[in-house]
């Protein structure tokens, strides 16, 4: 600006036009306004700025900067599609976009569609990350992946036998043979693979032979304990559980008939502790082991018996 008796520079956040010797003294814009180049312009709804000399505001966060053709405004994104710091104006005059939704254990609903529940076990994949959709008694079930997925990974058709090349679909047991129908849907929920911690309580006791896998809850909520050399073993679940979906303390009463050598009922008596923090990496059920020991098709995880349900 012209100081009367040369060009001077404005003070910080202040700006001037410039180019004559009648510009005198130096602007400034308002909190929420920007300077267009011609004037301070109000920041549009949904966004804020810092007035001074700015050139732009700033769209609220899941705000994206859209062009009308002759106005600028903050829109919002259609979840579950996010973003952060999209400014008005850009330096086109077309709209920005929003981002999909960063990668995470996001929670998947799996529904029957040929059916109303299923009995067969079974794995698909998103991306890279493999899912255990184990079994439910309802026709909707929701699994978390062991590892972040990216938005958009899953497969979008029919899950089944007939589409295991592009979808990773395959049953527990190889030889399975079902026709089976499902599909998966990504939810917005970043889920949280919980853990419990199973203690045997009998007094003097060591482990627990029975393989033991628990459902309880509405849902149910699956919980793969197998059997155990010390008292205490804690089990990761690959199902949303809240506090209290399965009991604090059950017997050896709820499994009268050891599933593996067929004698009477244990008189085991047992804790369920729910663990702090969520898990990641594939469980035993995700990644079966191939050793001698450990067969690909394991009946007491797969397939319990009505005698090893917990409710």
């Amino acid at each position: 600006y012209w100081s009367g008796q040369a060009c001077a520079t404005c003070p910080a956040g202040q700006f001037s036009l410039g180019g004559a010797e009648t510009t005198t003294s130096c602007i400034t814009c308002n909190a929420n306004e920007y300077w267009s180049g011609q004037a301070c312009v109000a920041c549009p709804g949904d966004s804020v700025g810092a007035g001074g000399s700015a050139t732009s505001c700033t769209c609220n966060d899941d705000h994206h900067a859209h062009w009308s053709g002759s106005d600028w405004s903050c829109a919002a994104c259609t979840a579950p599609y996010v973003k952060t710091g999209s400014v008005v104006p850009q330096s086109m005059l077309s709209s920005d976009s929003c981002d999909d939704p960063p990668p995470c254990q996001r929670e998947l609903l799996v529904t029957r569609v040929d059916g109303t529940d299923w009995a067969a076990p079974f794995y698909f994949t998103c991306g890279d990350v493999k899912v255990y959709a184990g079994r439910s008694n309802l026709q909707n079930k929701t699994v978390i992946p062991p590892n972040n997925i990216a938005w958009g990974s899953c497969p979008t058709g029919e899950l089944s036998l007939a589409t295991s090349n592009s979808t990773g679909f395959a049953y527990a047991y190889p030889d399975w043979a079902y026709t089976d129908k499902f599909n998966v849907e990504e939810t917005v929920t970043c889920g949280c693979r919980k853990k419990v911690r199973i203690t045997r309580t009998d007094q003097g006791a060591t482990g627990w032979g029975p393989f033991m896998t628990l459902r309880c809850g509405g849902a149910p909520v699956e919980v793969i304990v197998g059997d155990s050399s010390s008292n205490t073993k804690d089990v990761t679940l690959f199902s949303p559980y809240n506090t209290g979906d399965c009991p604090s303390t059950f017997s050896g009463s709820t499994f009268p008939t050891d599933p593996i050598d067929g004698r009477g009922g244990h008189p085991y008596n047992f804790q369920l502790t729910e663990l702090s923090g969520c898990d990641t990496g594939p469980q035993f059920y995700d990644t079966p082991p191939t050793d001698g020991n450990y067969p690909n098709y394991q009946q007491w995880i797969y397939e319990p018996n009505a005698d090893q349900l917990a409710s």
